[in-house]
């Protein structure tokens, strides 16, 4: 008798369960800063409808989800005249109650994180944040948008919350069948980068350098320059500023010229000059990036380690314009407000104004404590009992002979005046470098992507 091969079946990893429903005051909160109520009582109307939908099986929908009033359908539209640029996911969200069988989970899905996107691009970070997670839960199949969700929970301040939604990223993302290398990384760079801001380092460097590595393997190059961007900062933290230099210049290399992140990379880069004591070269590079910077909170940060590098090299008035800029951003977002508090307090203490400098560190551990951002706490009270003690700062200082600080510094500068140039294609920092006529280090000078 002949053997019959019998097809093996794809195995199928369980999914984790995703985090509860967020309350909906939530978006309660971001309300005012939306500009009209009816648009914000059309988000509220839809994401009381997605849960519905959610939670109801297919022939439990026509039963809970009915035909619209006319004071409901009016809100909608004008919500959608009134916002424009998400007036074509408002539709789709409506159609739950009127179009049920346009609205599948593959609309849904799409409109709740065109919502999302759009509320994140105006620091509506709760709405973004609710809208983002319910994409994940009408369309749990889709890894993106589960990274999304994890990104914006860890913008919010929700930890534990992001670091559920990017082990669920990375679950998805690792199904058989639905195998998405660019939403792998991405989902190992976001639970490494939540590990590292929260003290648990050792535990973040597997998770991003296996991500280093599929970039590597998948030549690619944006993704490549966001990893060796947050294993700088994880190096940073690890007190290993060698590693820390040579991952910035692989981020540079990878970076395009006109990439939103750059900012925070000039940002990240210059908190390690204060650090070190290196105040002026980060007040220069500071000073050209901030008025580029769109993101509410990397203004925010920004204007803290300025005000700290401005106090460090004696420019008073700097600084003080710095705090103001903080106070003012603060009560617009506390995403990295606890940061941008401390570095404020330190500047303070170059001023031996003690009692200013311990008024703003204590700020900093209040929003720090509400946010779950215990690294941060610790953080603060090691600031707060150096106050007590009188501590003077580090002083100012140059960086040494042989050593990256200057040429990372020159290539900052090289690229902030090329991001004044209109926005043509994707171009990378070493490409316009090279072009200059100035040189790259070769690929020997870089830690390896292991």
């Amino acid at each position: 008798m002949g053997h019959t091969e019998q097809k093996r079946a794809p195995r199928l990893r369980t999914l984790p369960p995703v985090p509860r429903w967020l309350p909906e005051y939530k978006l309660v909160e971001d309300a005012d800063a939306v500009g009209d109520d009816r648009v914000a009582l059309a988000l509220l109307y839809a994401l009381r409808d997605l849960r519905l939908w959610v939670e109801s099986t297919p022939e439990e929908r026509p039963h809970l989800l009915l035909p619209p009033s006319r004071d409901r359908t009016d809100t909608f539209v004008r919500a959608a005249e009134h916002a424009n640029a998400i007036a074509e996911p408002l539709h789709d969200l409506c159609a739950m109650r009127s179009d049920p069988d346009r609205a599948t989970a593959e609309v849904l899905g799409a409109a709740c994180r065109r919502v999302s996107r759009w509320a994140h691009q105006r620091s509506l970070t709760n709405i973004a944040l609710l809208f983002a997670e319910a994409s994940v839960r009408v369309a749990p199949d889709i890894a993106s948008g589960a990274n999304v969700a994890g990104r914006m929970a860890r913008i919010v301040g929700f930890p534990d919350r992001s670091e559920s939604w990017f082990d669920y990223g990375i679950r998805v993302a690792g199904r058989d069948g639905n195998r998405n290398r660019r939403e792998m990384i991405r989902a190992l760079l976001g639970k490494g980068t939540i590990l590292r801001e929260h003290g648990r380092l050792h535990e973040a460097k597997p998770f991003l350098d296996r991500a280093a590595r599929l970039c590597a393997a998948t030549r690619r190059h944006r993704l490549a320059a966001e990893t060796h961007h947050d294993l700088y900062a994880l190096a940073v933290m690890l007190g290993s500023n060698v590693e820390a230099e040579a991952h910035m210049l692989r981020a540079l290399q990878h970076y395009p010229i006109h990439h939103s992140a750059i900012p925070g990379l000039i940002h990240d880069w210059c908190f390690l000059l204060v650090q070190q004591g290196y105040y002026s070269q980060a007040v220069s590079l500071l000073q050209l990036s901030i008025p580029t910077i769109q993101r509410v909170e990397i203004q925010l940060v920004s204007w803290g380690t300025l005000a700290r590098a401005a106090a460090g090299a004696g420019a008073r008035d700097l600084y003080d314009e710095a705090v103001q800029h903080i106070k003012a951003l603060v009560a617009r977002t506390q995403a990295y407000a606890s940061a941008a508090l401390i570095q404020a307090a330190n500047g303070t203490r170059f001023f031996m104004e003690w009692e200013v400098a311990l008024e703003l560190a204590t700020w900093a551990r209040e929003i720090a404590e509400a946010r779950g951002e215990m690294e941060v706490v610790q953080e603060v009270r090691d600031v707060i009992s150096s106050i007590l003690a009188r501590e003077a700062p580090l002083p100012l200082t140059e960086p040494p002979e042989g050593s990256h600080v200057r040429d990372i510094d020159e290539r900052f500068m090289f690229l902030l005046r090329a991001r004044q140039r209109p926005v043509r294609r994707p171009v990378h920092a070493s490409q316009e470098w090279e072009a200059s006529g100035q040189l790259v280090p070769a690929r020997r000078d870089f830690t390896s992507e292991s």
